[in-house]
């Protein structure tokens, strides 16, 4: 099995953040099941990096996630003024090629970089 390791962080009032091992050979279904949705975007990050979540999670009540938006911001996201991120995310690694990976050790750093920075 090809297993790609993300970074998750919860939405809610712990923001828990953790490490997630997903079955790369059935990327979209293991992303399905962490975030607990039927649908995901992306967003793109600067230096290879994607945050996913559910596309649908504004419209289906889930909380925002202050923090997951916050590190999405410093890692290069762009959201219209006021615009956030709902429910759990989880940040990857993304090949030129559109691949999901599991980030590079400075990917990796960066993602961890940003969760210290945006926690203050």
């Amino acid at each position: 099995m090809t297993t790609i390791t993300g970074v998750r962080i919860d939405a809610g009032v712990d923001e828990k953040i953790q490490h997630v091992h997903l079955d790369g050979r059935a990327l979209l279904r293991a992303l399905y099941d962490t975030l607990s949705c039927g649908t995901i975007e992306t967003a793109a990050l600067r230096g290879g990096l994607d945050a996913i979540f559910d596309e649908e999670g504004k419209i289906t009540g889930a909380e925002p996630n202050h923090h997951a938006t916050a590190v999405a911001l410093l890692l290069g996201a762009r959201f219209l003024p006021g615009d956030y991120l709902a429910g759990p995310v989880v940040f990857l690694g993304v090949t030129e090629d559109g691949e999901h990976v599991t980030p590079t050790p400075t990917q990796h750093r960066a993602i961890l970089r940003a969760i210290v920075v945006a926690r203050g």
